[in-house]
């Protein structure tokens, strides 16, 4: 996850693309988007992932920039129950006459 150079494959590791995604969304929130990194699903699990994530995000912040990494108890639930509240908001969405069985989310 952090190295996947080592298994000939060239792509960041996941701290490299936590870090550019922090980049990316710009100066007026990134303060608060360091201090409430989550991570959720299955291979959030791994143990040590969280601190491990940390300390190399650390290691990446400009000067007196500190990330801090959140992970929940229930996170191997998440992507389950986020995925059934999108399942019932497009449900809803189209028993009410809200939108079309076609229509895809944005």
């Amino acid at each position: 996850l952090f190295s996947p150079t080592t298994t000939s494959v060239e792509l960041p590791g996941i701290h490299e693309l936590v870090h550019s995604a922090l980049i990316r969304h710009g100066v007026d929130n990134a303060r608060e988007v360091r201090r409430n990194i989550c991570t959720f699903g299955g291979m959030s699990l791994t143990s040590g992932l969280g601190e491990r994530l940390q300390n190399e995000l650390n290691k990446l912040q400009p000067e007196g920039a500190k990330v801090r990494v959140v992970e929940r108890g229930d996170r191997q639930d998440c992507t389950w129950i986020g995925g059934s509240i999108l399942a019932c908001i497009g449900q809803t969405s189209h028993a009410m006459g809200n939108g079309s069985p076609n229509r895809t989310m944005r």
